[in-house]
């Protein structure tokens, strides 16, 4: 009975590209999704199949569906994103349509890049997660000129504005969040995590928070000081000398004792 995907999202370069190849088990088709045009996040739950009829007209020939869905983020957040579905259509009777649905998603190797860069600055021992709860009061206009809307700060202890958020929600909010417009950014600052909507959420949101913590070397772009007990940087003082290798030796003939060192030295021997 159905005639159209429900609730499409429409968007000028939702749907990218696509390929038909016959085969001996029917017809494949490659699909190809990407985010372009996509002002903010959706999530894709339906794709409909649509075939042309004997009087040319375009029909709807089934629905792939999925009750979770596919997040698909809005450009802004993360360009270039691509989904592709490889959907292939056997059909031995009118009455006999059997498909088979490949999903494959992919990254660009410029993404990949980028997260390999930020990873570098990080160590496992140093990623730690958490529940937290995005309420629905203490909301005002957004503390960040780039992004629009509304925003709020969720406390959350020993957050540093140098963390990365990483933020799952579970989908029995997803009528929450759509309904607000919340953002799928996030940002850290001194001692809370910072979310962002349109308006505030109608029910408290309950998100788990991984936070990637910069290793002790990378903070604020510094080396930290080396001690006993971490790695770290040092600067050359005076009688030491580093070359151009980053060879360290020690100028011992160009040190003199002075005379409160012999003091100590013969008092040591003979006593006062």
């Amino acid at each position: 009975m159905q005639t159209g995907v429900f609730s499409p999202i429409s968007a000028p370069a939702l749907l990218s590209g696509q390929e038909e190849v016959a085969g001996k088990n029917g017809t494949q088709i490659d699909i190809q999704i990407r985010n372009d045009g996509v002002l903010e996040t959706s999530r894709m739950r339906q794709v409909g199949i649509f075939a042309k009829s004997e009087h040319h007209d375009e029909v709807l020939l089934g629905i792939l569906q999925d009750e979770t869905g596919e997040e698909i983020p809005a450009y802004g957040d993360f360009p270039e994103w691509l989904i592709r579905l490889s959907v292939v259509i056997g059909i031995s009777r009118t009455n006999n349509i059997n498909v088979v649905v490949n999903p494959h998603v992919f990254a660009t190797k410029l993404e990949l890049d980028d997260v390999k860069k930020e990873m570098e600055n990080f160590s496992t021992s140093e990623i730690t997660s958490q529940d937290i709860i995005i309420p629905t009061s203490g909301w005002e206009n957004s503390k960040d000129a780039e992004i629009s809307g509304l925003s709020v700060d969720v406390l959350c202890e020993g957050v540093t504005e140098t963390m990365i958020p990483i933020v799952a929600i579970s989908p029995v909010y997803d009528a929450t969040t759509k309904a607000c417009g919340l953002n799928s950014r996030t940002k850290t600052v001194d001692g809370s995590v910072r979310f962002y909507a349109q308006t505030a959420p109608e029910q408290p949101i309950t998100v788990s928070l991984t936070l990637l913590s910069p290793s002790g070397n990378t903070a604020s772009g510094k080396l930290q000081p080396a001690t006993k007990d971490r790695i770290g940087g040092v600067i050359i003082g005076d009688g030491v000398a580093v070359t151009a290798e980053g060879k360290i030796s020690v100028a011992t003939k160009d040190i003199s004792a002075t005379d409160a060192d012999a003091d100590d030295i013969i008092n040591s021997i003979f006593g006062n």
